[in-house]
């Protein structure tokens, strides 16, 4: 009978994983993300309370990625390469997507744009109110939502980054281990905010989609990742900066 009893205990946990190994919601976020969503209690006045993947910006970069590996390898070896031979890398080449990471979590109301439903249905959340400060309307800000994701999910801010780590390189050298060197990578970052963003068409899953909703969505989504990637650039580089100084002083003794 306890033999009996632990396997049917055994099959109801297998069971519920498998019901949960897919997730059956998803949360249109107001910052453009999208987060997979097993379960979720709606029953508080304000915060939501779900299980989501973690991983679900990063799956869904894998598939931007894999989506977009055949045509960037036929480009690359245009006649040199046969279809098998193609297929063969791609299929070598492609990127596993990463086993669910479910975390439970609260979010105010007020952060998610809309819940898709397992049906395919969409409960809008967000409400065009200037009086709180939605001064969008839903046709819009979705639009703008769409930008803060393709900035997301393909501007990636390189030359923000080896920027500064060039500039905090050369930062860290010239403030000879002075405490201004800490001030290097807050000015760095502060120059990454400056530049216009400039939205290149393979950031856009839509190219025709130029409004200004869109363009302010990305814009904001993408200056954030310069100046962040420009922190960490700049630090790095000020770090290496002040290394090289100090390694160069201990073997020049007329430095002082």
């Amino acid at each position: 009978m306890n033999a009996l009893l632990k396997v049917i205990s055994t099959l109801i946990v297998l069971i519920s994983f498998s019901a949960e190994s897919a997730a059956q919601y998803t949360f249109e976020m107001m910052n453009g993300r999208l987060l997979e969503v097993f379960d979720y209690n709606d029953s508080a006045f304000v915060d939501i309370k779900f299980k989501f993947d973690k991983n679900s910006m990063k799956n869904e970069r894998i598939r931007l990625y894999n989506e977009n590996l055949r045509f960037k390898l036929a480009d690359e070896k245009g006649d040199d390469i046969s279809r098998e031979q193609l297929d063969q890398q791609v299929k070598q080449k492609s990127k596993t997507l990463k086993p669910p990471k479910i975390k439970e979590g609260f979010v105010d109301r007020a952060e998610i744009f809309a819940i898709h439903e397992p049906d395919g249905s969409k409960e809008i959340l967000y409400e065009h109110a200037e009086e709180i400060g939605n001064y969008y309307t839903v046709p819009e800000m979705q639009e703008f939502i769409l930008g803060e994701r393709d900035a997301l999910l393909r501007f990636q801010a390189k030359r923000a980054f080896w920027g500064g780590v060039a500039f905090g390189a050369v930062g860290g050298f010239a403030w000879q281990n002075s405490l201004f060197a800490l001030t290097t990578p807050v000015i760095w970052t502060g120059i990454t905010a400056i530049p216009t963003i400039r939205i290149k068409d393979r950031y856009m899953s839509d190219p025709t989609l130029r409004t200004e909703p869109y363009k302010a969505g990305f814009a904001k989504t993408a200056r954030t990742r310069n100046m962040l990637q420009g922190l960490m650039g700049s630090t790095v580089g000020t770090v290496a900066g002040l290394l090289i100084y100090a390694v160069i002083a201990n073997n020049s003794p007329h430095i002082n």
